[in-house]
């Protein structure tokens, strides 16, 4: 029997959530509500566009074969209703209504459902100091505001540039002023270190001493008090000095947007996440959520996080897409990898710091390890950056007093309709120079392996590259895609 789906958010997850559905159940009508004019959009490509490796904003909405993804391309290749400029107002779990407004006309509509799917995303933080309203000051959560920054660098507007915050978004709008537009950029971060809390001291020293070869300039442990100027931004003023500034970009990590949820009285968590289960149910068994509003489990420390990764809200939207038709589907957690970079080197993290561990409560060392890939001889040879390991168990690269190397256990795959046991959505991705496919392997959960005894050779016979240094051999390129088609689901394949 068909049913009624509406979503709220039309950035990553609902899209998803709303096309694998359709494929499941092409006779229910779904609405995809969102309250921006563009919808379905790359928000991590933002940076990418305002450094012009994106030449036009729509690149940002378009797939692979360059069609861009509007309420046309949603009507009629995927049969879906999307309403872009429409507003969730309120939603009333009893009478199963959703009250939306049309932004451009005022005008309000009752819809009404049998299952509702949450997907408001994240906002920007603002930080609480004066000066945060002046033109000139923006943060980077859309296509408008990414639209409004490149037309005003383009323009001729932006002389200097100060970036608040060194986080993913931070680093890589910082690297896009410097290297495009060849601007003056100042990274202002409070803590010791770019990447806080992402990534150890040494690899952020790498991703530092990058882009101070493009000219950037950073002021670490160093709080931003102001942002003054007459009529517009024109200097940024810290608890040690001023900084000239008629461009200032505010990165400073985001909120989830569980206000609606939280008036609707489904369970949100003390820092604002709406609370789902492994099927991504709220607490209204009628409603789902997903993305950067929701709460989920770090695999490593078993603790819950909020983490905002486009990645993660994709799978979670395919998930969502079978559990609305019926099926049950799960998504087990993340360990909180993830990747930024510039057009010619990439920064991973690796989801567990070595403070991040020894706060969780795990014994844990950390040690760097230089690896090459593709080899020496190849023309595009560049040396992978180091990685962290310990002794904990979760950590990837880790070993035991003994030899003992830390391995990944295999796991099961539920083989049924709409359903599947997923892996973390976080699992490593190709990096722009050095594969973060290799990673994928060695993430938990782990098992323990001891080294292999070194078997006798017959003299004249040469001796098994692997056999040589009497450890379990790393896959292969080949053996290591075939793993991974073999452990990921089918449905995330696609």
């Amino acid at each position: 029997m068909p049913q009624n789906i509406v979503i709220i958010g039309a950035v990553a997850l609902g899209p998803k959530a709303a096309c694998r559905f359709k494929r499941l159940e092409p006779d229910s009508p779904v609405i995809l509500l969102d309250k921006a004019s563009r919808i379905a959009y790359g928000g991590c490509g933002i940076p990418f566009y305002v450094g012009g490796d994106v030449a036009d904003i729509a690149g940002l909405q378009s797939t692979a074969f360059h069609m861009v993804r509007n309420p046309a391309f949603f009507h009629d290749l995927k049969g879906v209703e999307a309403r872009p400029d429409t507003e969730a107002l309120a939603i009333d779990r009893a009478a199963k209504t959703v009250t939306v407004r049309h932004l451009p006309t005022g005008r309000e509509e009752t819809l009404a459902y049998d299952q509702l799917v949450i997907a408001t995303g994240s906002s920007p933080r603002r930080l609480p100091i004066p000066g945060m309203d002046l033109p000139g000051v923006h943060t980077v959560g859309n296509l408008d505001e990414a639209e409004a920054i490149k037309n005003a660098v383009a323009a001729g507007k932006a002389n200097a540039v100060v970036v608040i915050g060194s986080g993913f978004i931070g680093l890589e709008m910082a690297v896009a002023f410097a290297d495009m537009w060849g601007l003056p950029v100042t990274v202002i971060e409070v803590c010791d270190q770019v990447l806080p809390g992402v990534t150890n001291p040494s690899l952020a020293g790498i991703a530092r001493h990058h882009m101070e070869e493009k000219d950037v300039v950073f002021r670490l442990a160093e709080q931003v008090t102001r942002i003054e100027g007459d009529g517009k931004a024109e200097r940024v003023v810290t608890n040690k000095g001023t900084i000239e500034a008629d461009l200032v970009i505010v990165s400073v990590g985001v909120s989830p947007n569980s206000t609606l949820a939280k008036a609707a009285g489904l369970a949100v968590s003390d820092r604002g996440g709406i609370l789902v289960d492994a099927t991504m149910r709220t607490s209204d068994p009628a409603i789902f959520a997903g993305g950067d509003c929701v709460e989920v489990q770090n695999l490593v420390t078993g603790r819950p996080v909020v983490l905002p990764l486009g990645s993660m809200a994709n799978r979670q939207g395919s998930i969502i897409g079978d559990n609305l038709a019926g099926g049950d589907s799960r998504f087990p957690g993340v360990v909180g990898s993830g990747a930024c970079g510039s057009s010619t080197s990439a920064w991973p993290a690796p989801g567990l710091t070595l403070e991040g561990a020894r706060s969780a409560g795990f014994d844990a060392v950390s040690t760097q390890v230089m690896a090459s890939e593709p080899g020496p001889f190849y023309p595009e040879h560049a040396p992978d950056v180091p990685g962290a390991g310990g002794r904990a168990r979760h950590q990837a690269g880790a070993r035991r007093p003994g030899g003992e190397r830390l391995r990944r256990r295999p796991g099961r795959q539920d083989q049924h309709r709409g359903g599947h046991a997923a892996p973390p959505a976080d699992l490593g991705r190709r990096l722009h120079r050095g594969s973060g496919l290799f990673p994928a392997l060695r993430r938990g959960p782990w098992t323990f392996e001891r080294p292999r005894q070194r078997r006798r050779q017959h003299p004249g016979r040469p001796q098994p590259r692997h056999r040589r240094g009497g450890l379990r051999p790393i896959v292969g390129r080949g053996r290591l895609l075939r793993r991974l088609r073999h452990r990921l689901p089918r449905t995330a394949a696609r």
